[in-house]
């Protein structure tokens, strides 16, 4: 069995298919039926069989599958390039992540003669959260809603102390695990800050500081779900109604009532820095989420979502959680103002999650908040650094270089097909990662 820590890098992917039992087989996991999809790759429970422990096996195009784009684009070197750089950056960064609120990462199989990366991480049994009805109402109490968001805050401050800015915080990648606790899922657009990171420890030399500098650039790239964007990356300078054609925004709202208009120029009066409290924000339209049922803020498309949520406010409905307690009185009251200060459009003035650990709202419940608040301090993980070097290397850069040599019988459990019976199944000599190296591949990449 892994440790709590160890990563395995495996280099040869290789499949067997058992049309008998139904199921294929990658290296030693079963593989079995999808459990969820997203834009970086589909999710597939799966079973290890050298413990009998269940994984979910995420698997990635190593090539990008843009819809839209013609095969010659999607396959051009710089395509390429670009898609694999995410892929590295996600491995490297969920490598270096240990806390009891992140999905944790088993192994990597990045065989480079595949077109495919495959990722065993922990099995969630939970699945995602569940949230709302399919009329849009809360399905979660606001106890349970609570529960949920201390456990997210808790992960998401242990990321940012470690440098790590997720960029796509929002309620489907929140997974649970059997026993109820939530973790955060999908690193798929992560960004890892030197700046976050020197913050945290401390000092460090010129050079590496000016390094610190040169990377958070890319943080001012949009990338995760647009109802979930801060107002910082909403911004595309002073005269945002260019993006739909409309000087006004009075038709650009969803929701019933008026909502007061912000002055983006008093807001804005330069291009704002995109930082680690573009996370806070999406904490924030999370919980109203878990709330209400619904998105705070809804456009037809992410355009005329642009507008929006940097101009306009969100609406506080009149009852919160299936449990339907009001918005106007109590409990009710310190929920609003926490959503206030979490959905903050100037992110200079954003609560930070250092200060939501003693909302009054978010202590609620716990025996003794101080001993809970020292036990759940980030630094008390050890730091973690996720260089330029790591995130090149964490998938193979060169072609796999064939099979291990020491051979074993495959266990009786699998039952190998007729018309493969002379390929032997080949192990690593290794029992904690016993490898099965067959053919077909492609089986899976295209079947699965």
């Amino acid at each position: 069995m892994l440790s709590s820590t160890e990563v395995v890098e495996t280099t040869t992917a290789t499949v067997v298919a058992d049309r008998e039992l139904g199921h294929k087989l990658l290296n030693q996991y079963i593989v079995y039926e999808q459990i969820g999809k997203g834009m970086h790759g589909r999710v597939r429970r799966g079973r290890d069989t050298t413990t009998d422990e269940e994984v979910a096996i995420k698997i990635v195009d190593r090539v990008s599958k843009h819809r839209g784009l013609p095969s010659s684009l999607r396959a051009s070197p710089s395509m390429i390039n670009t898609t694999e750089k995410g892929i590295r950056r996600e491995i490297a960064i969920m490598k270096k992540c240990h806390h009891k609120h992140v999905v944790r990462l088993r192994e990597v199989i990045d065989d480079k003669l595949k077109k495919k990366i495959f990722l065993v991480l922990e099995y969630m049994k939970g699945g995602e959260v569940k949230w709302r009805t399919n009329a849009r109402e809360p399905v979660l109490t606001v106890e349970q809603a609570r529960s949920i968001f201390r456990g997210v805050v808790l992960g998401l401050d242990y990321l940012h102390y470690q440098g790590i800015i997720h960029r796509d915080i929002k309620p489907a990648n929140l997974l649970m695990d059997a026993d109820g606790n939530v973790k955060i899922s999908d690193f798929g657009v992560s960004h890892f800050s030197y700046a976050l990171r020197l913050a945290a420890v401390g000092d460090a030399d010129e050079e590496t500081k000016a390094r610190a500098l040169m990377n958070d650039h890319e943080l001012a790239k949009t990338a995760g779900s647009p109802a979930f964007y801060a107002p910082e990356l909403c911004y595309q300078g002073n005269d945002l109604s260019a993006l739909t054609g409309s000087g006004s925004t009075g038709d650009l709202a969803t929701g019933a009532g008026s909502r007061r208009v912000h002055d983006l120029d008093q807001l804005f009066q330069k291009k704002p820095t995109i930082t680690k409290a573009i996370d806070v924000w999406a904490l924030g339209v999370t919980l109203y989420c878990l709330l209400f049922g619904r998105t705070p803020f809804d456009g037809a498309n992410q355009f005329v979502l642009y507008q929006i949520i940097p101009r306009e406010d969100y609406e506080i409905p009149g009852t919160m959680g299936s449990d339907v307690l009001p918005t106007n009185e109590g409990e009710g009251l310190e929920v609003v103002a926490l959503l206030a200060r979490l959905m903050e459009k100037d992110p200079a003035k954003r609560i930070t999650l250092n200060e939501v650990k003693r909302v009054p709202w978010v202590l609620r419940g716990i025996e003794d908040p101080e001993r809970w608040l020292e036990e759940n301090r980030p630094d008390r993980k050890a730091a973690v650094l996720v260089s330029a070097t790591e995130a090149e290397s964490a998938i193979t850069q060169t072609e796999s270089t064939g099979f291990p040599n020491t051979s074993f019988q495959a266990p009786e459990l699998f039952h190998i097909p007729s018309q493969h019976a002379s390929i032997l199944p080949t192990f690593s000599s290794r029992p904690s990662i016993q490898r099965f190296c067959y053919l077909h591949l492609h089986e899976l990449e295209h079947g699965t």
